[in-house]
């Protein structure tokens, strides 16, 4: 299955909540949204592709968009048999993995990866007991 994902850069008018300071605020959240629907079909099983060799302006003539709206995705969707252990740029040497450390910057873009850094890691494995949380009728306890 092919999905084009559009964002159309005049929805709901000139001020927008979130957009008055970051106007590109709209294209960043319809990047989110491929996001969860790529989380949500690797949790059903469902393998997805962002086709990239084509030029946005041509997506837009393809689909006949008007020029308010922007192609932000063209996506591929489909069963697979299996999901590769490493990601596929990785293995056909594309691109390698970076460390993390080299990704995250800690405070400031030169930040160093102090004790700062090993206190944030700890944090984050550490995973918190949920709450207790006990439901009560209506009228109270």
């Amino acid at each position: 299955m092919n999905i084009w994902v559009t964002c159309d850069r005049e929805r709901f008018g000139p001020v927008v909540l979130g957009r008055t300071c970051q106007p590109d605020m709209d294209l960043f959240s319809t990047v989110c949204a491929v996001q969860n629907l790529w989380l949500a079909a690797r949790a059903e099983g469902v393998g997805v592709g962002w086709v990239s060799i084509i030029h946005a302006g041509d997506l837009a003539g393809i689909l006949n968009l008007p020029d308010r709206v922007v192609p932000v995705a063209y996506l591929c969707l489909g069963y697979v048999d299996q999901f590769p252990a490493e990601p596929e740029l990785q293995t056909a040497g594309w691109l390698p993995r970076l460390p993390l450390a080299e990704v995250v910057r800690f405070e400031t873009w030169t930040g160093t990866n102090g004790q700062s850094w090993e206190e944030l890691g700890r944090a984050l494995s550490r995973r918190p007991e949920p709450p207790n949380l006990t439901c009560f009728p209506r009228n109270g306890p």
